[in-house]
């Protein structure tokens, strides 16, 4: 597998993390938080939730980055840590009864999402994506906006490549039978 200079400047900033360094554990925060909150937004679908589901996703990748074997997979491994806290958050939040309060804060636009998630003729787009389980939603961003693969997308779900495969068939197939007609044409 090829790795760009940016993959592997990473990698390093892992080894070094992982060797104690905490400037290059504060690198690391930096470069990765906007994405991770990215993530949760999309499974929690409130920013300041998301932010708080990072914050302690991070606690827990400080604590645990020395365990991990191959620096290359510092990112499936983070959204992985992420996508747990997520999913742990929308549970407490729904035991609590603030299901009403996080759906109105979802119909808000968010500077977190990605500019493909932000275009203004993407409104379809995003309705069927909002209308989607957390979980399909997320992998379907994880995949076509994060772009990680199948491989690393099996590493964040804990579930075999086989199963991501399925699961992104089955959820494109949702997505698609959710868009409008006129909209079906292009690819999510």
């Amino acid at each position: 597998m090829k790795r760009t200079a940016a993959q592997v400047a990473e990698e390093l900033l892992v080894l070094r993390t992982q060797a104690g360094d905490e400037d290059s554990l504060r690198l690391l925060v930096r470069l990765w938080t906007p994405r991770l909150v990215r993530h949760a937004a999309r499974l929690v679908r409130d920013v300041h939730l998301a932010r708080d589901a990072v914050q302690e996703a991070w606690v827990a990748i400080a604590s645990g980055v020395r365990r991990l074997d191959d620096p290359a997979l510092f990112g499936p491994w983070a959204y992985r840590i992420v996508h747990h806290k997520g999913v742990d958050m929308v549970r407490r939040e729904s035991r609590h009864a603030s299901a009403v309060r996080r759906s109105a804060r979802a119909e808000a636009p968010s500077k977190n999402e990605s500019p493909i998630e932000r275009h203004e003729d993407g409104e379809p787009l995003r309705a069927a994506l909002r209308a989607m389980e957390a979980e399909q939603r997320a992998m379907l961003c994880l995949f076509y906006i994060d772009e990680l693969t199948v491989s690393q997308l099996a590493v964040v779900l804990g579930v075999p490549s086989g199963t991501v495969k399925s699961r992104l068939f089955n959820a494109r197939k949702q997505l698609k039978q959710s868009l409008p007609r006129e909209t079906q044409g292009e690819s999510p």
